[in-house]
């Protein structure tokens, strides 16, 4: 890459990069320091409770997160994967959200909360479902599939984590696979091919 909206794109790639390993190495970490906490029943969003003794780190997480991946969106606009980018815009500012409305506080933030949540639930899921058209149309089959996967994967992951007694496993499964599709996309248009968007949609980017 030479030109100055190339090295903006790449820039903003490296969003894509960190958020993920920012937010997976966030809630593990902090998990593991927490006398007594499960991962596997607890949701994520309990180290970030009001009464939580890790809550500042767990929000700095959130925020940091949410700002990384409204900055990605841009590398995602002028990729091939260019039609998932509006769900990361919103995935990010869910997850802002989410760190504004920390969870024992009151009935009423523990709704805004939980809208938060499912917003950044359906978006992280959406961003894999809709980006496989993109990977299709410039002969990534194979990725174009894996993508549904995810997608599909992510979104059962996040509904079984409503109705099972895991729910901290399945929130977990299903947002460790969408990070995974988010840092490996984050790569990719690092240090290959999808930077390019397809050449009908070239302009739609600058």
């Amino acid at each position: 890459m030479s030109d100055p909206d190339d090295r903006r794109v790449t820039q903003a790639a490296w969003g894509l990069v960190l958020a993920p390993l920012v937010f997976v190495g966030g809630w593990a970490v902090v998990g593991a320091s927490i006398h007594g906490y499960s991962p596997r029943r607890e949701a994520i969003s309990n180290l970030a409770a009001v009464d939580s003794p890790r809550r500042w780190i767990m929000f700095a997480v959130f925020v940091t997160y949410g700002v990384a991946m409204v900055v990605g969106s841009f590398a995602l606009r002028c990729s091939v994967v260019r039609a998932a980018w509006p769900a990361a815009v919103v995935n990010g500012v869910a997850l802002m959200g989410v760190a504004a409305t920390p969870i024992h506080r009151s009935d009423l933030v523990d709704g805004l909360h939980g809208l938060a949540a499912t917003v950044a639930y359906l978006s992280l899921a959406a961003m894999p479902l809709l980006a496989s058209k993109g990977l299709r149309q410039a002969g990534y089959p194979v990725a174009a599939m894996a993508s549904v996967f995810v997608g599909v994967a992510s979104l059962g992951s996040f509904l079984m984590a409503w109705v099972s007694t895991d729910g901290g496993l399945f929130q977990r499964t299903g947002s460790t696979v969408g990070d995974v599709w988010i840092l490996a996309v984050g790569l990719a248009i690092l240090f290959g091919p999808l930077a390019r968007p397809l050449a009908s949609e070239r302009a739609a980017c600058t």
